[in-house]
């Protein structure tokens, strides 16, 4: 029963992950690129574009990924 459980929680995060990955990668390229936020958020700079384009490189690897992790949700 709570292996059922933490399994159903799991998933809820998994599917849940494209709404707050986009935060959560936001938040580590300032921390790893040593960038305030304030200077990613004003006006347009290469920042965004690449923080955009991790977003979608992980949406890609969601997309690819979500069959199989559904999948095995139900064995």
């Amino acid at each position: 029963m709570l292996l059922g459980a933490l399994r159903s929680l799991l998933l809820t995060l998994w599917r849940f992950s494209i709404i707050y990955s986009s935060i959560v990668i936001a938040w580590l390229y300032c921390r790893i690129m040593n960038v305030d936020f304030e200077i990613v958020d004003a006006g347009t700079n290469q920042h965004k574009t690449i923080i955009v384009g991790l977003y979608l490189v992980y949406l890609g690897l969601w997309w690819w990924l979500n069959p199989y992790v559904v999948r095995n949700r139900r064995h």
